[in-house]
């Protein structure tokens, strides 16, 4: 049994990419004494192995909770303390200040940024929720806008009216979450997702404020590219990012509630890591296709879970495998080392082997 601290970093952090901000990173008090990304790119180095950083950004309990006003806001006032707002000056400077730390003291090949947006989708599993009724994706979509006093400002100068916007949430979170439950059980998926298209191409107020999410996530991922250029250019930008299209109640994360528009992403990164995490090879191939039709040129590395309850077969994981590249994905990843038995292992091992002799 191994519980993880909360929201900590594996190396020790210098203050000094940290000090013009009130977020720190606090080093695990698990392994005090061992610099796990030195450590790591060390030894990778001795076989030939470049190593890329999964880098947490706005997911932080622990900074969420110290700095309940760097937090996020939903539209019924409810601070998220699980997740910092990217939008306060606060938290962009310790975005900054992660980066530059990390690529320039390890030797990286890339810096994988994970929620540096909006949350994944309303039902997270980090704190025992209980919700007591089905949540509808586009619920779970429009619950992870913040409207905390900096995003409000933001809006306003974006033309957006913030208290209109906030109502307007509110009004359909509230005919969603007051539906009958047994209604909800009876609706197919493909139903509750055409209503929320339907409902964003018909009310321009609704598509604005989601224009605005993702515009918010863009100029985040502009600042840290520019930083990268400055700190070291050598190190290639990527976006971690959900393969589903929207959140809570699909059965997979999504892009709709992290506010990420892989379109226009796909102009600034260089290459984008794809989290599918989904038992049916149909699937993936669905999402990496037309993932790939947005991003055109940028590379799409697809992360799959080859593992109980996900893929726990040798002949999933490997159909997996060959649907993401025949799909058009760069490359597969997968997550992850520390909960995968060696069992699976060879299996991973065997599919990327027998993907490699069929697509050649």
């Amino acid at each position: 049994m191994y519980s993880a601290e909360e929201g900590v970093v594996y190396f020790p952090p210098d203050e000094k990419y940290f000090k013009d901000t009130v977020l720190k990173p606090k080093q695990s008090s698990q392994f005090p004494d061992i610099d796990i990304v030195a450590l790591t790119t060390r030894e990778a180095k001795k076989h030939g192995v470049g190593v890329n950083s999964w880098t947490v950004t706005l997911h932080n309990y622990r900074l969420g909770e110290a700095h309940p006003e760097l937090a996020m806001v939903n539209a019924y006032g409810d601070v998220d303390h699980n997740f910092l707002c990217g939008n306060k000056p606060d938290s962009r400077k310790f975005i900054v200040g992660l980066v530059r730390n990390l690529a320039e003291e390890y030797d990286l090949e890339a810096m994988m940024l994970e929620s540096a947006g909006y949350c994944w989708g309303l039902e997270h599993g980090g704190h025992h929720e209980m919700l007591g009724t089905q949540i509808e994706p586009f619920t779970s979509d429009l619950m992870n806008i913040c409207f905390c006093d900096n995003c409000m400002v933001k809006m306003r100068e974006e033309g957006l009216q913030p208290d209109r916007m906030r109502e307007l949430v509110r009004s359909i979170a509230d005919i969603s979450i007051d539906t009958p439950t047994n209604i909800l059980r009876s609706v197919p998926i493909v139903e509750m997702l055409r209503n929320s298209y339907v409902l964003t191409a018909d009310i321009e107020g609704l598509h604005k404020l989601l224009s605005f999410k993702r515009a918010m996530v863009n100029s985040l991922f502009k600042e840290v590219k520019e930083t990268l250029k400055a700190s070291n250019p050598n190190v290639n930008l990527r976006v971690i990012t959900a393969g589903g299209f929207t959140g809570g109640g699909s059965g997979v994360m999504g892009r709709g509630s992290e506010g990420v528009n892989l379109h226009e992403l796909a102009e600034i990164v260089d290459g984008i890591d794809f989290i599918d995490y989904v038992s049916e090879p149909e699937l993936v191939y669905y999402h990496v296709q037309w993932a790939k039709f947005e991003v055109g040129d940028c590379p799409i590395y697809v992360a799959l879970r080859p593992s109980f309850p996900t893929l726990f077969t040798k002949e999933t994981i490997e159909a997996e495998v060959i649907s993401a590249l025949e799909a058009g994905a760069s490359g597969v990843e997968f997550y992850n080392y520390g909960w995968t038995s060696l069992r699976n292992l060879g299996w991973v091992k065997h599919s990327l082997k027998n993907a490699s002799s069929r697509l050649s």
